[in-house]
């Protein structure tokens, strides 16, 4: 039959299912009929009217079905943030009470020990805060302004800067909870005896209440962000420390997921925080009264959201003390059919499974050749420069992933090379192509057009351009784009433009289904790059600034911080691959419905009841 006549035959029923989804109480046995009879339309219009707007839009009633049975959520909604602050979050916050009591107390020992160790000794102050930092407030007090230093920067530029620098601070105190918590209580009684002495240092002043009311406008959020955040580290030292009757490793997934879910919630108080800091605290002539204000509000707010509502919603629902809710990933989810529709949750779960399995491949076969090779290159253009010419580090240039602009049009030929190599690697590794020389060529040659547009906009981002231009850009031109545009050349075998043009109107129809993706990815590359940085200053600072490695005048530290971040960017590019991938794959079965057939067959299992 034509396709009028299949409408008119069938419109009705399709009316009554659409009808019944949107009233607020359904019949399920009336749910189950009309939807086995639409699927049977379906399954007619997918394949004689294929490319027809009928066939769509039966795909989408019975996705609508499916979702409702199944109870899942086609795309990313602020109904999961807002479960994740009235639900998720108050029952990991009741069970990590214990840690940020210690990290509380942990915190207050260290004000302690910062206020005695000043009162005692008058040049501690100068130890723990600087010269040029005591020189310059003594100045200030000098001229009648003694919270001066919080107006001298641009209030936007001062925002970013310390909400960053804060969130940087943060995700550090919970990646040192990896060395056994040992890192983490350093960090916080490193700032625990920082603030101790800063106070005690106006008190000697005769400026104490002027500071406090100034300085606790954004502190009263900013220290209990601080505190909480070294509660995540200790959560994952104890994962480490105290596996119970799990194994070692599935302990520290459990942990890890339990200490994220915590630190999360710390992000948005930062960002309060730095505002408060950037845009009030400079209003050193406030009324008292306003300042009194704002502090009893912050603490109010943090007194409730971490202590008081946790407590109720205990007592409300009971939560157990173990973490039952939170299930370790099985690596088997890995050998899983990606082409199946799943909710965020499980795409990543199952891309973190798939990395576990292949990262060890990717970083013998990718990783470690690209920086043999970069490092080569590093090495020998210092050596031609030390021999027949001068140069100077240009200290300026700072970029989030290489960080330098030395090396000229050598450095980038050799991070060009290293990167397609790198990409090759990762895409063969997902796409499960057996690593093998002859596979190795064939597929550079298959898709090395892909390839090198991919590595051509990445680098592009990373390297040629800035800090804030390179966030802009991720907003504007997002990184999810060439990742699907690689997907659809290899997972679709699609032409050049076929595959492009496909990629640049999925990646802005569906952005929002991304955003999360590229913001959790990139919350795990901010961790390596806390993690990395302290690492860098450790091995620099301690064991090789005695001896340069590298000919020419720049820094072990350049090279070491260079090595870290290389390490770090391409752990996060294989993350960014696989988690873009599989979300892409899901997203493309929710539209096209390839796996309509086994949810169907599942679909008598469900419950009734929708």
């Amino acid at each position: 039959m034509n396709e009028s006549t299949f409408i008119l035959k069938n419109k009705e029923k399709w009316e009554e299912l659409e009808a019944l989804l949107n009233k607020k109480h359904k019949d399920p046995d009336k749910l189950q009929e009309l939807f086995t009879k639409v699927s049977s339309d379906l399954s007619y219009a997918r394949t004689f009217y294929p490319n027809r707007t009928v066939r769509l839009y039966l795909n989408g009633l019975t996705q609508r079905v499916l979702d409702l049975i199944q109870n899942r959520k086609s795309s990313f909604s602020f109904d999961d943030v807002r479960s994740f602050y009235l639900h998720a979050l108050p029952q990991q916050l009741w069970r990590a009470r214990k840690a940020i009591l210690v990290s509380f107390l942990i915190f207050s020992l260290a004000i302690v020990i910062g206020v005695v160790s000043t009162m005692y000794n008058p040049e501690f102050t100068s130890v723990i805060l600087g010269d040029r930092y005591v020189d310059m407030t003594n100045e200030n007090i000098n001229k009648g302004d003694p919270m001066a230093v919080y107006k001298s920067q641009d209030q936007v530029d001062m925002f970013f800067g310390i909400t960053i620098n804060n969130i940087r601070v943060a995700f550090l105190a919970f990646v040192l909870g990896l060395f056994g918590s040992v890192g983490t209580v350093m960090l916080l009684m490193f700032n625990g005896i920082m603030l101790g002495t800063f106070q005690y240092f106006f008190y000697q002043k005769g400026l104490f209440l002027t500071s406090f009311l100034t300085i606790w406008i954004h502190g009263t959020i900013e220290i209990s962000a601080i505190i909480i955040a070294g509660a995540a580290g200790l959560i994952l030292g104890d994962g480490l420390l105290n596996p119970k009757t799990y194994s070692r490793s599935l302990s520290m997934q459990v942990a890890s997921k339990r200490a994220l879910r915590v630190l999360l919630s710390t992000v948005p108080l930062f960002i309060i925080a730095g505002f408060l800091e950037s845009f009030v605290t400079r209003l050193t002539d406030l009324p008292t009264v306003v300042k009194v204000g704002i502090i009893s509000l912050s603490l109010a707010f943090i007194i409730y959201h971490y202590l008081i509502y946790p407590y109720l919603y205990q007592l409300k629902n009971d939560i157990p003390e173990d973490d039952y809710d939170v299930q370790p990933s099985q690596l088997e989810t890995a050998n899983m059919d990606l082409k199946k529709h799943r909710t965020f949750g499980e795409s990543t779960q199952i891309t973190l499974a798939q990395v576990r399995l292949r990262l060890g491949t990717i970083m013998y076969r990718g990783i470690l050749p690209m920086m043999v090779l970069i490092i080569t290159t590093y090495w020998i253009w210092a050596k031609l420069q030390s021999l027949y010419g001068e140069y100077s580090y240009p200290y300026d240039g700072y970029h989030l992933l290489f960080n330098y602009d030395i090396g000229g049009m050598a450095l980038y030929g050799a991070y060009t090379i290293g990167l397609v190599h790198l990409i090759a690697v990762i895409s063969m590794s997902y796409h499960k192509v057996a690593h093998t020389w002859h596979e190795y060529f064939l597929h550079l040659k298959r898709y090395r057009l892909g390839i090198a547009f991919m590595v051509l906009v990445f680098f592009s981002i990373f390297y040629v351009f800035e800090n804030w231009t390179t966030i802009i850009l991720f907003f504007i031109v997002p990184p999810h784009i060439i990742f699907i545009f690689l997907c659809n050349l290899i997972e679709k075998k699609e032409a050049f433009a076929e595959a492009l043009k496909g990629a640049l109107k999925d990646g802005y129809s569906k952005y929002i289904n991304f955003l999360i993706p590229f913001l959790l990815v990139s919350f795990i590359y901010f961790l390596f790059w806390a993690l990395t940085q302290s690492l860098t200053q450790v091995l620099y600072g301690d064991f090789l600034s005695w001896y340069e490695l590298f000919p020419g005048n720049i820094s072990n530290g350049v090279y070491i911080d260079c090595i870290f971040r290389m390490i770090a960017g391409s752990i996060s590019l294989t993350l960014y691959y696989f988690m873009y991938c599989n979300i892409y794959q899901s997203l493309l079965c929710r539209d096209n419905s390839y796996d309509l057939n086994e949810r169907i067959s599942s679909f008598g299992l469900q419950k009734k009841g929708a």
